[in-house]
């Protein structure tokens, strides 16, 4: 019965009908899959979804970024957990963020969360070249949905935090990605944002420049709005207390 194993590790996340175009068999498939699991070879992740266990430690031996990436067949790493990916967060959270174009039920493995939520976009998504199996919003994709869903990113403060360690950009990426999502107040607090810490990420002032033409008139506010008490003119955006800039011009 063991023959199979070297087949399921390399495979290392797996369904059973993966096992069934192993063995051929479905009741085989289905024997296969529960005596692996009584020798703690294998573990279940959710309904229909298993992953390898060390040889050695007995306990699963892959990653969230990879789960996350199989749950379905474009579901990615995302938000928070992508800033993660990237190593520019101070602290791990118990909740995996997944991007994916097929809904599926939150669920818990190995006591993390794993939430999904709706992508309408190909666009930004990357598969690291020396780690196979994972799918992750690229750096740009990443600050652009952190900003825009900032509750996504553990709050502006977080955010901020996060954003310390990140050094440069692809201009020509992010205007692409805000391209494809067309929607004026995204490209205003992506602008407002990131215009704060251009001294690290060293934006043309033709991309802030776009970013106020593509914003649209409209006041909005940078977060939840029980947040926002201080008012930024130039960008029209109502914003929290925390954040220390030179435009704010209003304090409700």
């Amino acid at each position: 019965m063991l023959k199979y194993l070297q087949k399921i590790q390399q495979k290392r996340i797996f369904k059973k009908d993966d096992i069934v175009a192993m063995t051929d068999n479905v009741r085989t498939a289905e024997s296969v899959l529960l005596s692996y699991q009584k020798l703690n070879l294998i573990c279940k992740i959710r309904r229909n979804m298993y992953c390898i266990n060390n040889l050695a430690t007995g306990l699963p031996d892959v990653s969230k970024y990879e789960i996350a990436s199989a749950i379905s067949l474009n579901s990615c790493v995302a938000y928070h957990t992508a800033l993660e990916y990237y190593g520019l967060v101070h602290q791990l959270w118990s909740e995996v963020h997944v991007l994916t174009d097929i809904k599926f039920t939150p669920f818990e493995f190995d006591r993390l969360t794993y939430a999904p939520h709706l992508n309408k976009y190909k666009i930004g998504i990357i598969e690291p070249r020396f780690e196979r199996g994972v799918r992750v919003t690229s750096l740009e994709r990443t600050v652009i949905d952190c900003i825009s869903r900032i509750d996504l990113a553990g709050g502006y403060e977080e955010l901020l935090h996060c954003f310390e360690s990140l050094m440069q950009l692809n201009e020509t990426q992010l205007v692409s990605i805000l391209n494809e999502y067309n929607i004026p107040v995204i490209w205003k607090k992506v602008g407002y944002v990131l215009e704060s810490i251009n001294n690290q990420v060293q934006l043309s002032k033709q991309f802030f420049n776009l970013c106020h033409k593509n914003g649209g008139n409209a006041v909005n506010f940078l977060t939840n709005p029980k947040e926002c008490t201080q008012y930024v003119c130039a960008w029209k955006l109502y914003v929290p207390k925390i954040i220390k800039s030179t435009f704010i011009d209003e304090i409700i």
